[in-house]
């Protein structure tokens, strides 16, 4: 995806056209929740398109970006599922 991104003229973080990503001004707000960590699921569909607010969401509040159906996440996902905590 990287490489489409940057075939494409996208930012590689959010997919939006480099002339408008704001990538580079968000602000990192993982560290005022220290004790939390984020793992937001993606649907496969969405995980590319330039309206997805969900790279944006990962970015700011730090944690994981899961995208469902995504081999490499499959078992992250399960792990996530059932962990209790």
């Amino acid at each position: 995806s990287v490489k489409s991104s940057d075939q494409l003229g996208r930012c590689r973080y959010c997919w939006v056209p480099i002339r408008s990503c704001f990538c580079s001004q968000l602000t990192d707000l993982s560290e005022t929740i220290p004790n939390v960590h984020f793992v937001l699921l993606c649907h496969p569909q969405e995980f590319l398109r330039s309206t997805s607010s969900g790279k944006l969401v990962s970015q700011i509040l730090g944690g994981e970006l899961l995208v469902y159906g995504c081999k490499y996440h499959q078992q992250r996902i399960k792990e996530v599922l059932s962990d209790p905590n």
